[in-house]
């Protein structure tokens, strides 16, 4: 199998009408000048430019003939079906010949027999076909032989080919003439836009006109290109299209798109393409190519996109990750145990000389079941030292007993609390008895031993 060479031309009309040649046609509006690839219908069938080429009969003997006017190294073929919105018709399989005088043909051959290539399933999807070898020549021709069994022989197609030179023409081996130039299909920005919209109302001044719609949110004119045999006139009668494109920053065919087609509307009138004439005389398009240009300049400085600006990319620096030690939690315990802490707290406690009773309530409670204590008065002989020295006595909570008496230091014994205060109580130096009676907490025979809460204290 050969290298493919580019196209022809049949889609871009670089082939013309009369290079193109067919058995038979239905009517003009199929005849072999509108089987070119992607060419599309009107809305009217028996339209004078319908979508494909159609034979007149449902034969193997019906062909299309493309005249490529040299010797051409052909290496392939691009069908379709027919382009309609009313009827289902497309080429499911066809040979290939060729020919230098359009009268003996010599087909395509895969081994020792001539090749059958499949062709569509459907009318719009392109099939390619890559010849088994190349076939040199100046006439090919696709040969149907079979068809979808509901419609009948149609088709539309691009022939791949490379000119050769031709051994018998001197002239052949001459550099070609310079080619059209090629549309200037890339990325353009905004202000590329400007200059490539300007170019082209230079090139065509008569056909074409260029106005601004308004403004963008950051100030830039939307620019509208006018194309028609009178622009800036409304002609009644004669329709209006307008194409926009590049609602979406990021949407960047459509603006190429409408570019390329300013581009090659000018050229092609210029030239006098009879089908672009008809269009510029016939009707007043209006083409906007970029509806949000501060979108699509936000985008076109991004990288990835080809002729964007180089944007610095940041590098990442590599970083030192420290472990740092984590202290493990201690797990606590549903129900804490109390710890008992012993607390000294000094309580003055004034006694008058002479043994006064003092009552002091102590509540002895142990965690977690509370038990009580009876507690009896008793005198405590305490030697009196010459100097008072606090004794820490054990209480729940500090109990102020105010006595308008002389201050006497009593030493406490000591109870084991939660909480244990210092209570530091002169005593006179000669020895005295004193009783410290306390709040007896009593519980009647008939309470538990417990003393429940429903007993009174007293």
């Amino acid at each position: 199998m050969g290298t493919a060479c580019p196209p022809l031309g049949l889609e871009s009309l670089r082939v013309l009408d009369e290079q193109l040649r067919a058995s038979s046609h239905k009517r003009h509006g199929l005849g072999a000048h509108r089987g070119r690839l992607n060419i599309q219908s009107g809305l009217d069938d028996g339209d004078a430019f319908d979508g494909g080429w159609c034979a007149a009969r449902e034969d193997t003997r019906q062909w299309l003939q493309v005249d490529a006017r040299r010797l051409t190294r052909f290496t392939g073929v691009v069908t379709q079906g027919l382009n309609s919105i009313w009827t289902y018709d497309w080429v499911t399989s066809y040979k290939v010949q060729v020919s230098n005088d359009s009268y003996e043909w010599a087909p395509s051959w895969n081994g020792s027999e001539e090749a059958v290539f499949p062709a569509n399933k459907d009318p719009e999807t392109p099939v390619l076909n890559l010849l088994p070898s190349p076939l040199v020549g100046r006439f090919l021709r696709i040969n149907p032989q079979s068809w979808f069994p509901n419609g009948t022989v149609c088709l539309r197609a691009e022939v791949l080919g490379c000119p050769v030179p031709d051994p018998s023409d001197a002239h052949a081996w001459h550099p070609p003439p310079p080619a059209e130039p090629p549309l200037d299909f890339r990325h353009h920005n905004y202000q590329e836009m400007r200059k490539l919209m300007r170019r082209v109302s230079e090139e065509c001044p008569d056909i074409t006109r260029v106005y601004s719609i308004g403004h963008s949110s950051r100030g830039r004119r939307l620019y509208v290109m006018e194309i028609s045999d009178n622009p800036g006139q409304h002609e009644l009668g004669e329709p209006e299209f307008r194409y926009v494109a590049g609602m979406h920053g990021n949407e960047v065919l459509g603006r190429e798109l409408l570019l390329n087609l300013m581009e090659f509307l000018c050229r092609r009138f210029r030239l006098g393409d009879a089908r672009v004439a008809r269009l510029v005389t016939g009707t007043r398009i209006h083409l906007l190519p970029s509806m949000n240009p501060d979108g699509y300049e936000t985008a076109y400085r991004l990288p990835g996109i080809r002729g964007a600006h180089p944007v610095p990319i940041p590098v990442p620096v590599p970083v030192t990750v420290v472990t740092m030690p984590v202290p493990t939690p201690v797990p606590v315990p549903a129900n804490p145990v109390p710890i008992p802490v012993p607390v000294l707290v000094p309580i003055p406690v004034p006694i008058p000389v002479t043994p006064v009773p003092i009552p002091v309530p102590i509540l002895v409670t142990m965690v977690p079941l509370p038990v009580l204590f009876l507690v009896t008065p008793m005198p405590i002989p305490v030697p009196m030292p010459a100097n008072p020295v606090p004794i820490p006595v054990p209480v729940l909570v500090p109990i102020p007993v105010p006595i308008p008496v002389t201050p006497v230091p009593i030493p406490v014994i000591p109870v084991p609390m939660m909480l244990i205060p210092v209570i530091p109580v002169p005593i006179p130096v000669p020895m005295v008895p004193i009783p410290v009676p306390t709040l007896l907490s009593r519980c009647p025979s008939w309470c538990p031993s417990q003393c429940p809460s429903q007993c009174s204290f007293w």
